[in-house]
């Protein structure tokens, strides 16, 4: 039955579906069961766990995806004189649309204010259960600028910035190497193009089943 109304509905109705889920029944639960301790062992082992959960699955593609898509970006451009065009874009592309994620961020924040009907003593006990985003961002460092900034997108360790989320030094990387991958031409090279181009295939399919997950993984996050 799941696997039919998969099939009829698209799957931007059903993210929106989920969505109207979530919020309605956050609030219905809000409502009625605001410091209900049963409530807040759904939130524990049931809401949170499954939108961390869809979270993680994201975040876990985000650097097979990256990587393989400006490698491929770059060795399917052939004249690499474009690339200094077609990198400026990138670049505003990516600060327009982060600066569109903390706006949004901080309007949905002030507006919703979520968990403001929590009591002191659930809220504790909630904030308990974020040690790990807590030890995150304590390693979180001030925004580095001008030269810093510059200098650090170059990776001394790529696989480092990987790990450590260095998004902007994992992307200089992969044009980096996709720009070597192009100019080198030999059929070892050729080859490592195709692997690549199968891990970017392979990563895709990941997240269209991931995707279709967002359903359950919005509602859960936004109740």
């Amino acid at each position: 039955a799941m696997r039919a109304v998969r099939r009829r509905l698209p799957l931007h109705t059903r993210m929106l579906i989920g969505f109207a889920i979530g919020i309605v029944a956050g609030l219905v639960a809000h409502r009625f069961l605001a410091g209900d301790p049963r409530l807040v062992w759904f939130l524990s082992h049931v809401s949170q766990p499954v939108g961390k959960v869809f979270l993680r699955l994201l975040f876990m593609l985000v650097v097979p995806l990256i990587f393989s898509a400006l490698v491929l970006g770059i060795t399917g451009l052939g004249d690499l004189k474009s690339l200094g065009r077609i990198g400026l874009k990138t670049l505003a592309y990516t600060v327009v649309v982060s600066s569109i994620a903390v706006v949004l961020g901080l309007v949905l924040v002030n507006v919703l204010q979520p968990g403001k009907g929590l009591s002191d003593e659930t809220r504790a006990r909630m904030m308990a259960g974020a040690a790990e985003r807590s030890a995150v961002l304590a390693k979180a460092s001030a925004p580095k600028s001008g030269i810093d900034l510059v200098t650090e997108i170059v990776p001394a360790n790529p696989l480092k910035a990987a790990v450590d989320g260095d998004l902007l030094a994992w992307m200089f990387f992969a044009l980096l190497f996709g720009i070597g991958l192009s100019l080198t031409r030999t059929e070892a090279a050729r080859r490592l193009e195709e692997m690549i181009e199968g891990l970017y295939d392979v990563t895709m399919r990941l997240i269209a089943i991931v995707i279709g997950l967002a359903p359950i993984g919005v509602g859960a996050l936004l109740f």
